[in-house]
């Protein structure tokens, strides 16, 4: 991405427990570069857009050694979902996240539904200023 999400600070985060890093970004025993790791008592974390920004991209899934489902995960843009993932098992590879985003989107939802104890990995997540 041209802007990373571990570049941006959120305006809210929903969580029972637990608080996202940037650390150990680890996405099924692959090792990446950088992004958002979501404790299982983190349900949402939100960002304001930019208009500059075209796409959303990443990779997500569960953290290496998960042993549970998780998910599914959903990226929604003013309260409406454009993107859901299909639920984790855990055999399931990481996916890869692309979507344009609405004109006129003020912010971005990036939420997880995890009941386990498993972390939920936005890996090399962000945006991208050009449309393609």
């Amino acid at each position: 991405p041209d802007i990373t999400l571990d570049s941006l600070k959120p305006i809210k985060v929903d969580a029972k427990s637990g608080a996202p890093s940037n650390s150990d970004v680890d996405l099924r025993f692959c090792r990446m570069t950088g992004g958002l790791v979501m404790p299982a008592g983190v349900r949402s974390i939100t960002y304001k857009l930019d208009k500059r920004w075209k796409r959303f991209v990443g990779c997500v899934g569960p953290a290496g050694f998960s042993n549970g489902a998780l998910g599914p995960f959903q990226v929604l843009v003013d309260d409406n979902v454009v993107w859901a993932s299909k639920r984790f098992g855990r055999l399931n590879r990481a996916q890869y996240v692309d979507i344009p985003l609405p004109n006129g989107g003020r912010i971005l939802t990036l939420q997880v539904d995890n009941e386990t104890r498993n972390k939920a990995v936005w890996a090399n997540a962000g945006f991208k200023l050009k449309g393609k």
